[in-house]
């Protein structure tokens, strides 16, 4: 695990400031060790070579094509990544539980491209959500009416 933080370092370096980064685990491309980190936005191979230096390759969530995987019993489980329509194949020493829930968070994205009303829905259920509870602190005294204009502003800028 001591190397892993040497990765998982140069991950923080790149991971931007509006990301939730949900796990991360040892993978090896290539036959190079690394670590693979989900944000959600994207999927993340990091190596940090003293050799060669940083290497970073991203898979956009919403485009890779198709996920799928291999458990092996006495060795790294096998993941295999359609992004842009290119194979990838990766080796990854985790836990079926975090393959699978991988899985579905990018199967999720893939319906919501499908399906964008949806996703509209929800975004705008958010909102109004926000707005709701904007207005209950307001009413309740504890927000201004400036701090509440300021407030809608910003969830209307980002929704």
């Amino acid at each position: 695990m001591k190397k892993d933080k040497r990765h998982y370092k140069e991950f923080k370096k790149i991971v931007h400031s509006d990301e939730h980064h949900h796990f991360y685990f040892t993978a090896w491309m290539n036959h190079k060790r690394g670590i693979l980190a989900l944000t959600d936005k994207r999927l993340v191979y990091v190596r940090n070579s003293f050799l060669s230096g940083v290497t970073v390759r991203d898979f956009l969530i919403k485009d890779i094509r198709s996920f799928q995987y291999h458990i092996n019993k006495h060795y790294a489980n096998t993941l295999y990544i359609n992004y842009s329509g290119k194979n990838t194949e990766i080796n990854a020493a985790t836990t079926r539980e975090t393959i699978e829930e991988l899985k579905e968070i990018i199967e999720r994205a893939n319906r919501s491209k499908i399906n964008p009303s949806e996703t509209d829905t929800n975004a705008n259920v958010t909102t109004l959500t926000q707005l709701n509870q904007l207005a209950k602190l307001k009413e309740q005294g504890i927000l201004t009416e400036a701090e509440i204009q300021e407030q809608k502003k910003k969830i209307l800028k980002n929704n």
